[in-house]
């Protein structure tokens, strides 16, 4: 029976963030919540062009009054935290653990539909800037490629 069954060839991913937040998000789905995005999906799943998109993102923030790693830690728990309430992505702190001003943010999506995942991502960036002001944000990158 094995050998009957479809090997899904897996496209490699661009850079190590990409395949380290790949691993993170294997059993991650993401519905989507606007009507207008809901009606589009629905024309796209009967034309047949649903596919599996993955979303990552990275956002470098400098936490200028912070004093000790200590301090950074309370920010970023509470920074991922609610992200992961509010949009249900995937969050983790992937470099700067060591410097305590500085902190770069892992987070990922995953969504039938690669605008969605966009958006997703882009409300992410625009929550953080929104919600932190005492933060800086230093950079942000998003890419989204289908997954199979």
């Amino acid at each position: 029976m094995e050998g009957n069954k479809k090997q899904y060839p897996v496209r490699a991913a661009a850079n190590p963030f990409t395949t380290f937040l790949l691993t993170k998000t294997v059993s991650l789905c993401i519905l989507a919540k606007s009507s207008n995005t809901m009606t589009n999906i629905a024309a796209e799943e009967q034309a047949g062009l649903q596919q599996m998109n993955v979303g990552v993102c990275q956002i470098e923030l400098r936490l200028p009054e912070n004093e000790s790693l200590k301090g950074k830690r309370r920010v970023v728990k509470s920074i991922i935290a609610r992200l992961q309430n509010t949009y249900g992505v995937s969050v983790a702190e992937i470099a700067n653990q060591e410097l305590w001003q500085i902190a770069t943010l892992g987070i990922t999506c995953v969504s039938n539909h690669r605008r969605h995942a966009d958006e997703i991502l882009a409300s992410v960036i625009k929550f953080v800037a929104q919600n932190y002001p005492d933060l800086e944000m230093l950079s942000s990158k998003v890419e989204v490629f289908p997954a199979f």
